[in-house]
Formats: C-alpha cells, sequence, structure tokens
C-alpha cells in the first residue's frame, strides 16, 4: 500500500516556520542545508520546507512523495492514467542524502498536471 512519506513546503522563511512545528507540534529537526531549507519529522512524515528564492511565487506545498512497495505496478497504472497528451516523466535520477542513504525520486505527470514523486518502499529513514 502507497504511503505518504515526505511532504514539502515552499516558505519565506524556513528557520522560523521549522521552530513553530518543534515548538507546537513537536516535530524534530532533523537538518538544515546549506541552501536555507530545514527538514522535520514527526517520526512518520518527514517535512522539508523549502525556502521560496522566486519573486512572485506563492508559499505553500510544493509537493509530496509516497512510499511504494513495487515501483513496476504502480508505474503500470500510472501509465494507464496518464492524461493526453503524454507528459514525459521526470526527475529520474538517484540522490544521495545526509548520513549517506540513497534516495531514488520517480516523478510523474498527475491528471491535473502536476508533478509528484514516489520512492521505493524499504529506504532508511532518519528518525
Amino acid at each position: 500500500m502507497a504511503k505518504i512519506k515526505h511532504i514539502a513546503i515552499v516558505t519565506m522563511d524556513p528557520p522560523k516556520l521549522a521552530e513553530f512545528y518543534r515548538d507546537v507540534f513537536d516535530m524534530k529537526i532533523l537538518h538544515s542545508s546549506n541552501n536555507g531549507a530545514t527538514y522535520l519529522t514527526d517520526g512518520y512524515i518527514n517535512l522539508a520546507l523549502l525556502p521560496n528564492k522566486a519573486e512572485g511565487k506563492p508559499n505553500g506545498l510544493n509537493h509530496f512523495g509516497f512510499e511504494i512497495d513495487d515501483q513496476a505496478e504502480i508505474a503500470a497504472k500510472m501509465e494507464g492514467a496518464r492524461p493526453a497528451p503524454a507528459q514525459p516523466a521526470l526527475c529520474r535520477d538517484s540522490r544521495l542524502r545526509s548520513g549517506g542513504q540513497q534516495f531514488r525520486p520517480v516523478c510523474a505527470w498527475l491528471p491535473a498536471g502536476r508533478v509528484r514523486r514516489r520512492s521505493r518502499k524499504g529506504r532508511r529513514r532518519r528518525a
């Protein structure tokens, strides 16, 4: 079963918003990056607070990611649900997160034309 494991929010002040989530909801701050992003967790879902660097770009939800059991099965379902005209898949890369864990995002266009990420189950979660 697919589970939402990652939510990203764009904000003007990631550290200040991270303090809010830490103080109000007892979330744990995992990491603050050199680019200004701050990452938190509640133990189940990771929250990325990304700096808003584009003038006129609204703050708010940027993207979310699912953890899935079978990438081939989900890819086939997504292909069958692909809107016309077909949009190319994006983000087929492999990244290394802090702590050396491998993360492999694969993005796809949703029927509304938005991109969402999914990753394979079994990746080590930061606690």
